[in-house]
């Protein structure tokens, strides 16, 4: 089993946010990637 993590950067952007956002909301997933990975770890031990 693999976690799984979705980055959803909001409705309503013009293409330029989009742009800007790219980089800090895929950050941010693999971030909750990481801690969803962690805590799972901890709990099947």
């Amino acid at each position: 089993q693999k976690p799984v993590s979705l980055g959803i950067s909001g409705p309503g952007m013009q293409e330029r946010h989009a742009y800007a956002r790219i980089r800090p909301v895929a950050e941010r997933a693999i971030e909750a990637l990481v801690k969803i990975s962690t805590e799972l770890e901890k709990i099947q031990k």
